[in-house]
């Protein structure tokens, strides 16, 4: 984060989600706030535009994000909220080639948001929708969604070379409910044997 390009003085601190919590406390009392703090978390973890009315929500998110610009904090939503608006700035100092993304079916709507500000040409994205667990965090479909475009290159991966009939038979029992996805049944082409545990001592060992 370059503090300077999203209102920061000096690099900011990390805010734990208790401090977080009693900082919004703060901001819904003194701005007359009676919804929950929830609420206000998810309407602070996004870009509020200026306009000629704000409602009461977007008010007290404002002043949330204002407290932590005055006690040079950010938590962990607004982190990529800053990241984003960064991105947008004109003297955003970071060019790629490439970006790679791992485990991007973990991805949020304001994580796509920034892969596509970055305006990077050579973007390869790795993924698997049967895998998301991080649903509490506001991971979208978006993965899905870029597989079915039409300006993206698909390469599906389907054979397993390294689990037994075993473990494959299970992974896609459970995913089994599952709507139809990209990728979504495992065909065992490696190992046929079941998996061997092997217990050790040490780190070393």
């Amino acid at each position: 984060l370059v503090p300077h390009h999203v209102g920061y003085s000096t690099s900011p601190a990390v805010l734990s989600e208790e401090a977080a919590e009693k900082l919004m406390e703060e901001a819904a009392e003194e701005s007359r706030w009676k919804g929950s703090l929830e609420e206000i978390r998810k309407c602070a973890s996004r870009t509020i535009r200026k306009k000629s009315a704000l409602s009461k929500l977007e008010v007290a998110a404002v002043h949330y994000q204002q407290k932590l610009v005055d006690e040079n904090l950010v938590d962990f939503d607004s982190v990529l909220r800053l990241g984003l608006e960064m991105v947008y700035t004109e003297e955003f100092p970071f060019k790629f080639d490439h970006l790679l993304c791992d485990e991007v079916q973990d991805s949020a709507a304001i994580d796509f948001e920034i892969y596509d500000a970055m305006g990077v040409e050579n973007t390869f994205m790795v993924g698997d929708p049967n895998q998301r667990i991080y649903s509490f965090r506001g991971s979208s479909d978006g993965f899905e969604k870029l597989c079915q475009g039409k300006e993206a290159k698909l390469y599906t991966l389907q054979d397993c070379y390294r689990c037994s009939t075993e473990i494959c038979a299970a992974a896609n029992s459970l995913t089994s409910h599952l709507p139809a996805s990209v990728g979504k049944n495992i065909s065992v082409i490696g190992a046929q044997l079941p998996v061997n545990v092997y217990p050790c001592k040490s780190a070393q060992e």
